[in-house]
């Protein structure tokens, strides 16, 4: 008999969505607990919180249908609920976000920055029973601290997500495409890897650039990058495997120094390949 699954999330992400439609089709049931519920259908139920008391109570309703806790990271703290309420439970950690792997501690430190790790972080991990990291080079730094198994799973594209047609079936936008979370970064910005100023600067007047983020209806983001590129609001998933597929090249990394290029496996490497578009990788250590 198959184990019962429960995922408790809190925004869902294209990762979560591509484990679970595959657990579907090797026939899990899958509960999903979260603050952002979006796709439904892969899911036996769907239960919703806000609070962490609300947390507390969904995990204590799904506990009687769930022989494993599935928790996707960021943040972490929900690994700390459910330990909290059933200090018995099986707990895995989809542990694909870190500050670990974002910050440079010495470089920060020099800045003059508060070089403390998240505490979020710190007291999740000891509570969960194993981890599922997206990269070899996330796995060795997490072994550094801890002793519990860790499995690498990449976050690839199922083969129903690949586009395929005949030569010159889609129609070609020639240029480059930038998919996913954006930045205006600052020193020590944690989230540096996702600032493209340098790089749009360096190829605007070389390519034409197209930028697809959900970051764009925000009006600063809007403001930042409308001089350097073509900026558009993201797409759903699905619709954005086809817009991207009109692209000559779609960007992974980033030509800025940060520490996350090292360890990142992101969703959007395996996403232009089902799109069928040839990367380019800007300093992807993990992904080379």
């Amino acid at each position: 008999m198959k184990p019962k699954i429960t995922f408790v999330s809190d925004a869902h992400d294209v990762r979560l969505d591509k484990e679970a439609y595959v657990l579907n089709r090797m026939g899990y049931d899958i509960i999903h607990i979260t603050q952002n519920i979006r796709k439904i259908d892969s899911f036996h139920i769907n239960l919703y919180y806000e609070t962490p008391i609300q947390l507390k109570k969904a995990v204590l309703l799904a506990s009687k249908e769930t022989d494993i806790f599935h928790v996707h990271n960021e943040p972490s703290w929900m690994a700390v609920a459910i330990r909290e309420v059933l200090p018995k439970a099986k707990i895995i950690m989809d542990y694909h976000d870190s500050n670990y792997w974002r910050m440079d501690l010495k470089k920060n430190d020099e800045l003059g920055f508060n070089s403390v790790f998240s505490p979020d972080e710190d007291i999740a991990v000891p509570c969960v029973d194993g981890f599922v990291v997206p990269s070899r080079e996330c796995a060795n730094e997490l072994k550094t601290r801890t002793k519990k198994p860790i499995v690498v799973l990449p976050p690839a594209c199922s083969e129903h997500q690949f586009r395929y047609g005949p030569w010159g079936s889609i129609p070609s936008i020639p240029g480059l495409c930038i998919q996913g979370g954006m930045a205006i970064s600052k020193p020590g910005d944690i989230y540096g890897w996702r600032d493209y100023t340098e790089l749009c600067k360096q190829l605007k007047d070389k390519i034409k650039i197209y930028m697809y983020s959900s970051y764009f209806r925000i009006r600063e983001y809007q403001d930042h990058y409308a001089p350097l590129a073509h900026i558009l609001t993201e797409e759903t998933f699905a619709n954005l495997l086809d817009v991207m597929g009109k692209h000559t090249w779609g960007v992974v990394g980033n030509i800025t120094d940060c520490p996350a290029l090292k360890y990142f496996m992101p969703n959007k490497a395996f996403d232009y390949i089902a799109a069928g578009v040839p990367i380019v990788n800007f300093g992807g250590t993990a992904i080379s």
